[in-house]
Order: structure tokens, then sequence, then C-alpha cells
């Protein structure tokens, strides 16, 4: 009986977050910006020509993201070029298979059923990585995964598969490095951190701490292969960023990022985020959570199992090296610096909780509050005018009003940059988007989009591609988000 309820537990906890994010992938229901798009653009360039680099990274000038996710973004735009694809095998997929066979893992030391409770907690208040597209959306399976092995592998090495589970640590470590560069550089520092701890409690002997240490570091390097051949190809470009970096004694972007103080309030608000409470219920939270843990240590008579301290050691000095980072980071710190670090609360709470009954119970109840409140959601669910479809859409307005490819389109945006049309016109209407009014030719339309929060921009920047002197508007239209487009043509 109890196998069967657990079973059914299994059943629904899978079913009902992942009917939430299909449908929302599925309907196009998916952000569609910056970085995503320009995702999309090297992919498809990669196609033609192997990429060793991803996209540039935010915090260092000169230092690029792992070409891992734009291999495999490749791979996905050689069958079909829709972005739902993309986000369905590649997010959507990974999200509700690797992730819950890794996290189940943890039943043996969580039991089963606060396992299906983290996973459930995880999976509805986290359910943005598995629909939306972005390089670091995935690395939590990753940081996971890597918990897992370092916890569980015996550093006495009397197992064969320790080498090979140090090995596979090392590697997954070095992916989260090459998908979320920010986070991933304190993950690593705090998993040697966690070696360093291990040897100084006598967890394991300096010798075998040696040979961990080795067997890992290469499992980290095997990931930066594709680093080192294209800095031998460039003059060791990335290198010299990061030692400029390191070493400067300033912010290479000179923009400022989060304040320490918001950086704390990011990090003590992971487990809020993790619980979907306000920072305030959060915090008093954590501290109970805390002070159950204390009292668990001090009334157990005899020492905790070594699984559980290494839990706790790995979970520690990740947070430890991550703090220490990020406040003595001299380049920004943004909020999504903090993607995977929920993956630390999410373990102390199910270390936590498995531990005493009552908590159980709580957490129990306050995730049927959640699948009550997210299931009204689904079923009043009112598509919102997501980037994806309204821009998909726009793109269709331009190619239908037309019907051949002699024209000029032009997106404006204050950031300049416009991947996300560059990327939507190249797969739906098989055409090169224009940047410059140089560009600007020959005697043929001229197609002007606008998103809504610029449309007030609009008269400006639409007389300066096509001045009213010589030019006027033949076609307007309006897109649900309020992104309006302009045709133009020349009157001689």
């Amino acid at each position: 009986m109890k196998k069967k309820f657990i079973g059914i537990l299994l059943v629904i906890s899978f079913l009902i977050p992942f009917l939430f994010d299909v449908r929302t992938v599925i309907t196009g229901d998916i952000p569609f910006w910056f970085d995503p798009a320009q995702s999309f653009l090297l992919a498809l360039s990669n196609i033609s020509k192997l990429t060793l680099i991803g996209h540039p990274s935010g915090g260092i000038h000169g230092l690029f993201y792992g070409p891992y996710d734009i291999w495999l973004m490749s791979l996905v735009l050689m069958i079909s070029k829709d972005p739902r694809l993309v986000a369905f095998l590649l997010y959507t997929l990974p999200y509700f298979t690797v992730f819950p066979f890794i996290i189940y893992k943890f039943s043996k030391l969580f039991g089963k059923y606060t396992t299906v409770l983290l996973w459930l907690l995880f999976a509805l208040n986290f359910g943005n990585y598995a629909k939306q597209i972005w390089n670091p959306h995935p690395a939590p399976i990753f940081i996971l995964a890597v918990i897992y092995l370092l916890t569980t592998v015996d550093f006495t090495f009397k197992n064969k598969f320790s080498i090979h589970r140090l090995l596979l640590a090392g590697i997954l470590g070095g992916c989260v490095v090459n998908l979320h560069l920010s986070f991933g550089i304190a993950f690593l520092l705090g998993l040697y951190v966690y070696l360093f701890v291990l040897v100084c409690t006598k967890k394991t002997s300096l010798l075998h701490f040696g040979k961990s240490l080795v067997v890992l570091t290469i499992g980290i390097l095997i990931t930066f292969i594709p680093y080192f051949l294209f800095e031998i190809r460039h003059g060791f470009i990335q290198t010299h960023a990061v030692i400029a970096s390191v070493f400067g004694n300033a912010s290479q972007t000179g923009i400022a990022g989060l304040t320490k103080d918001q950086i704390i309030y990011s990090f003590l608000n992971r487990m809020g985020l993790l619980l979907g409470v306000s920072f305030t219920f959060s915090i008093l939270i954590q501290i109970i959570l805390v002070g159950l843990l204390v009292y668990y240590i001090i009334s157990k008579k005899k020492k905790l199992p070594l699984i559980e301290q290494k839990l706790l050691f790995i979970l520690g000095s990740i947070t430890l090296s991550a703090v220490v980072i990020f406040m003595t980071d001299k380049n920004p710190v943004w909020d999504y610096y903090f993607v995977g670090t929920e993956i630390i609360s999410l373990l102390f709470l199910g270390y936590v909780t498995s531990k005493f009954t009552y908590v159980k119970y709580v957490l129990s109840a306050w995730i049927v509050l959640l699948i009550v409140f997210q299931f009204f959601q689904f079923i009043t669910y009112i598509p919102e005018n997501s980037s994806l479809k309204t821009e998909e859409t726009a793109v269709l307005i331009v190619k239908n009003s037309i019907k051949t490819n002699n024209y000029y389109v032009f997106a404006y945006n204050p950031a300049i940059y416009t991947f996300d049309y560059d990327y939507l016109f190249l797969w739906l209407a098989n055409k090169a988007t224009s940047h410059n009014k140089s560009e600007i030719t020959e005697n043929i339309p001229v197609y002007i989009i606008f998103p809504k929060e610029s449309v007030q921009k609009m008269q400006g920047y639409e007389y300066y591609l096509t001045p009213q002197k010589t030019y006027k508007t033949t076609g307007m239209w309006k897109v649900s988000d309020g992104s309006t487009i302009i045709r133009r043509e020349k009157t001689i």
C-alpha cells in the first residue's frame, strides 16, 4: 500500500508542473530577448562553421561563455528553427527527466517522501528554468549532480568507481562554469574548499586529498578544451581579460551592479523564492531551520553519519565561496548571478525536513496550497503578450503585407542590438534585417518596427531613416503588445 501511494505521488508530482510548463512552451508564451536571440544567431552560424566560444560574458570584457549550449542548440535547429522546440528539448525535457532522476538519488539520504516534496517545491517555484531559453538556466541540474557525486563518493578509493565519479563531478562542474560563468567560478572554488575541509576534519587522508584534487581538476580541464584551442588560435585574449579583471584596480565595465546589502538580500531571499514566501518570512524560516539543525546535532548522542557531514560541508563550502566571491568582486554583480544557489537552499531544507516529522507535515500542507493556487492559474490561464509570440506576429505582418523579399526592415531598439528580430526574420521570412540608414540604396518599401516603450520616439527615427520630404507612410499596424509597424515608400 505504501509503495502504491509513493508511486501515485511520483506520477502526480511529475504531471502537475509538467502540464503547467509545457503549455507555456507550446503556446510560445515565453520571453525572447537579447541573450537567447543572440544564442540562436550563433547557433545558426555554428551549423556552417564550428565555434569554440559562446556569446560574450556580461561581467568581463573579452571573456566568453563556453560553446556547449550553442552546439546543442545547433543540433535542434537542424531539425527545426522554432524556438519552442529548442525550449522543449533543451530546457523542459531535462528538467522533467534528468533533474527528478538526480534528486531522487537523494532519497537514500532524505527518504522518498521528502525527496518528492523537494522536487515539487522546485518545479512549482522555479518552473521558469524549464521553459525560458537562457544559458544559465540548465546550470542547476549540473550543480545538483555534482553535489550528489561529491557527497556520496568514497574518498578512500576503496570503491573502484570513485575515480570515475570524481572525474564526472569535475566534468559536470566545468560545465557549470561554461554555462553560468558568474556563479560557476564561485561553485568550483566551493568544491576545492570542500575537499580542503574534508582533509582538515580527517574525513580523508592527505594522500587521498591530493588524488581527489588531481582527478577533479582533470575533469574540469576537459570541459575547457574548446577554451584552450580558442586561446591558442587568438593570442590568449580571454586569458588576458581574466588577468586584467583579477589584478586590476577597478571594474572593467564602469557600471554599478548590486550593492553589498542587495547581494546579501539576494542570497537570503533564495529560500523565499524556493518556498514562494516573502523575504521577511523566509528569514524567519531559515532561522528556524538553522535552530532545528543545531538542536538535532546537539541532541544526537553520536556523530552524524559521514554522508550527512559531507552534505553539510559541501553546502557550507559553496555558500561561503559564493559570498566571498560576490562580495569582493570588482565587477558588477547582478541578480542572475544567483541562479543555481537555490539548490543549496533546497538540499538544506530537505536535510532538516527529513529529520523532523512535523516539518514534513507543514511543508506538505504548504505544497498542497501551492498546487491548488497554480492549478487555479492553469484553468484560468490568459496568454500573455510574450516577446516571442508578439514578435512572430510582427514578422508575419510584414511578410504577408508585401508578398516579396524586396523591402528593407528595421527594428528600433534603444539598446541598438536587435538580435530577436534578426533571428525571427531569418527564420520566418528568410530575410536579413537592416541596421544602418546607409543600407537603403533601392527604391523599395521600408518597414520600421517600434516596441511599445519606444513608440514616443517613432517619428524621429522614422524621419531619420525615411525623410519626410521624399517618403510617405503607406501602411501602419498595431501588435497586441502595443508595438507599431509602419511602412514607408518613396514619393519621388
